[in-house]
């Protein structure tokens, strides 16, 4: 939804736009009652909030005048006063004002009664996009462009809420995003599932960290001996980085996680430990009765009953399932115990598990987009001999999926 406020005070309609625009609205405002047609023609708003007493020329005139304009008149308008005078409303009414606020209320309140009036927007569907889906280390060769060179980092985002999992190469892109769209995002939740420099590399490189426009939460896997500042100080201190990591915005809260349970608002975080060298993550994120399970890195060993079951208990009936399948079982023999797992081993996770849709991710550097396809028509003819319902796709870079 757009709302245009019109308001001589601006420190009021300031306030009111921030607050809007934090919940993902767009607003922005105007203070000269006497600029609202040409505003509401330019910006073509939804709602207009005008206030009735202002100099030069009073709101409900300046309501008269919006709707007398056959380009401006679309728009909803709703009065702000200060007073509740009977004689005002009906002043208001008869030139077409669609409602009444009183302007003593806190914003939230306002946007109640604006919902009542106007029906609010339906929520955007809430999708995961891949932004690296690479492991190990970054690619440019052309023989991988179909499914992406930059290593890991999903978005999950849910309307007024963005979650990034992992900082790979691929969150450079996803911040210039986020500075160059009209999104808006100004919370960010980040989950690292562990520092190993594939998981880590883009965030030097993510511009939203040095904005103090952007209130950022980054979560990290707890290690025994490093805090997540030391580790993350560590990768951008001399000899490895010019730029020491003081100079990001002090809008950045650190926080470790262990095995736990995070709730953000309507959204739930699950964590796990998986098997993988030093500590490492997994996450299964929980929202309006859908699930997605990311294991980035995860050796997965069905040999060791309570390990196998734990895995499969946590991505259980899951609608979206993407774990690192990163060795063919021939490559798997020269690197077991190196924390990856085959694309095989991840497909059986995803059918003992039952979910819904299976992406194998954490791409080996080595493996062109011509040995992707034959891998995942390899999985597809094991799911289909299985009679199993699970849908096996390869991530692919700049994918987008519904949850």
């Amino acid at each position: 939804m757009k709302i245009l406020i019109v308001d001589d005070n601006k420190a009021a309609a300031e306030m009111m736009s921030d607050v809007f625009s934090a919940k993902g609205l767009d607003s922005s405002f105007i203070t000269d009652p006497k600029e609202a047609v040409s505003a509401v023609k330019k910006l073509k708003p939804d709602v207009v909030l005008l206030d009735i007493m202002m100099p030069g020329i009073d709101g409900i005139t300046v309501c008269k005048n919006i709707k007398a304009d056959a380009e401006a008149s679309g728009a909803r308008v709703i009065m702000l006063t200060a007073k509740d005078f009977v004689e005002d409303k009906e002043k208001a009414k008869a030139v077409g004002a669609e409602g009444f606020i009183n302007k003593t209320l806190l914003p939230d309140e306002v946007l109640k009664i604006i919902y009542s009036i106007v029906a609010p927007p339906k929520a955007a569907p809430a999708y995961i996009k891949f932004w690296g889906t690479r492991g190990s280390i970054a690619t440019t060769e052309p023989e991988t462009a179909k499914y992406g060179g930059d290593t890991a980092c999903v978005e999950a985002n849910f309307g007024d809420r963005m979650i990034i999992f992992d900082a790979g190469t691929g969150l450079r892109r996803l911040g210039d995003r986020i500075i160059g769209d009209k999104t808006r995002v100004k919370s960010i939740d980040m989950f690292l599932s562990h520092y190993h420099w594939d998981h880590i590399q883009g965030l030097p490189f993510f511009i939203p960290a040095y904005s103090q426009k952007h209130n950022i939460s980054i979560y990290g896997c707890s290690e025994t001996d490093l805090s997540i500042e030391e580790i993350l100080e560590t990768q951008m201190s001399f000899p490895y980085f010019p730029i020491p990591f003081k100079f990001v915005s002090p809008n950045i809260k650190l926080r470790s996680l262990a095995e736990e349970t995070i709730e953000l608002g309507d959204i739930k975080i699950k964590t796990t430990y998986l098997n993988h060298p030093g500590n490492a993550l997994g996450f299964r994120i929980e929202y309006n009765g859908k699930a997605v399970v990311y294991m980035p890195d995860n050796e997965i060993n069905f040999s060791v009953p309570e390990y196998g079951n734990r895995i499969v208990d946590f991505c259980k009936d899951a609608d979206i399932l993407i774990h690192d399948a990163q060795y063919t079982p021939e490559e798997y023999k020269l690197k077991k115990s190196w924390g990856h797992s085959t694309q095989e081993d991840a497909l059986k996770l995803a059918i003992k598990a039952n979910v819904k849709k299976f992406f194998m991710f954490h791409h080996d550097p080595s493996r062109t987009d011509a040995h992707m396809e034959e891998i995942l028509a390899k999985c597809r003819k094991i799911l289909s001999a299985s009679g199993s319902s699970v849908v096996c796709e390869a991530a692919r870079q700049g994918e987008k999926i519904e949850i």
